[in-house]
């Protein structure tokens, strides 16, 4: 058996590439298991998850990891850098401009599965063993912030985000499950967040948008930007009018958090994934599968629904009222997809008011689709 002390050492001294880095054992999650299952109840959970209590109860107990495996390794990779808007390509320098959330940038999630792989190479050189191991980041059917928040490496805060002294919430978290019989002296149970770490401050509820964070630590997530950018959905006017230009991702919580106002802008600008601050949203709707994939196939974007990428870049383009993407946007109206046509007929009457109104009432003649007809019709509602 060995201390986790000793392992927390090794690493530390011979891996490059992680800011953060601990040891914890397989600790009874039941108490965090049943806040769970209360946001499943109370609908803070979207649906579209399909998260039912049986998965909830699997996830709690570690899926079956927990069958095996008798430690955990966390570890913490900061992001923040100096580049900012310098990352945009030549041909993104324009008014018809899509952002990209920061932790997104660049695909550090697999950038730290890849060096939690090294981690566990390592120790079995100078251990000289096999580890029987499974290394994840950003998985979120297993509760990886509950287990930063007990290892005291990060604490949950207001936003229900993770929050460090050093590196604020611009760092990505991973994982490794291991078989590996390590001696921990501290055995203290789950206990509920108390976002001490957060003291009296309450500005990322006030800043959110959509009022998603519901109460200190609770997120409905059916409001919440991040989640709608990921997923082909349709939302309300209200939330459109607040989406702004983004073309994936939210991070004003994190944005705004005193915690991330005073950090060194030093993370290391590694290539995985890469893809910068944003693009020209024309471009984006244009692009053809071999650029898509070339761009984005290394990065967490390239694993959605390409679609909701495309409607997140129309309605960026109807708040910007880009008035170069109407061409494109025309040829979106024969769209296969009822949510993509629906979205364009709402940018295209942001951008064209009454110049529009006689194209509406001729595709509301031959639409099919209900929810198509029911954005045309507040189109036309709105334009007179």
């Amino acid at each position: 058996m060995f201390e986790s002390k000793e392992i927390i050492q090794i690493v530390k001294e011979n891996i490059e590439g992680i800011d953060d880095f601990t040891v914890i054992p397989m600790i009874n999650l039941e108490a965090a298991m049943k806040e769970t299952l209360l946001r499943i109840e109370r609908g803070l959970i979207p649906s579209l998850y399909h998260w039912t209590d049986k998965k909830t109860k699997y996830a709690y107990h570690y899926k079956n990891y927990g069958k095996w495996a008798k430690s955990i390794f966390l570890a913490a990779k900061y992001y923040y850098t100096d580049e900012d808007e310098k990352t945009r390509s030549s041909n993104s320098k324009s008014s018809c401009y899509g952002k990209i959330a920061r932790y997104t940038w660049r695909n550090n999630y697999q950038y730290l599965i890849n060096k939690l792989n090294e981690v566990v190479s390592l120790l079995e050189k100078k251990l000289n063993i096999t580890i029987k191991h499974k290394a994840i980041s950003n998985y979120t059917s297993i509760p990886e912030k509950v287990l930063f928040n007990w290892s005291g490496l990060a604490k949950i805060g207001k936003n229900s985000l993770l929050i460090n002294p050093k590196f604020g919430s611009y760092f990505v978290i991973g994982e490794v499950f291991t078989d590996l019989n390590i001696e921990f002296k501290d055995s203290k149970g789950i206990s509920q967040p108390d976002f001490s770490i957060c003291r009296n401050c309450t500005k990322c509820i006030e800043a959110c948008p959509t009022d998603a964070i519901i109460e200190n630590g609770v997120l409905n997530i059916n409001r919440c930007l991040q989640f709608i950018s990921e997923n082909l959905i349709l939302i309300d006017n209200d939330i459109r009018e607040k989406w702004g230009n983004r073309l994936y991702g939210c991070s004003t919580c994190l944005d705004v958090c005193p915690y991330n106002q005073k950090l060194s802008p030093t993370a290391e600008k590694h290539g995985v994934g890469f893809v910068g601050s944003g693009f020209n949203l024309i471009n984006i709707i244009k692009m053809d599968d071999k650029k898509w994939n070339k761009l984005f196939s290394n990065n967490q974007i390239g694993i959605k629904n390409r679609l909701a990428i495309i409607k997140n870049a129309i309605l960026s383009i109807g708040n910007l009222r880009c008035n170069d993407a109407i061409d494109i946007l025309h040829k979106l109206l024969k769209h296969e997809n009822d949510i993509i046509r629906a979205y364009t007929v709402w940018a295209l009457s942001k951008i064209e008011g009454k110049n529009i109104k006689d194209t509406l009432k001729s595709l509301l003649k031959k639409e099919t689709s209900e929810i198509v007809k029911k954005e045309i019709e507040n189109a036309i509602k709105s334009i007179d």
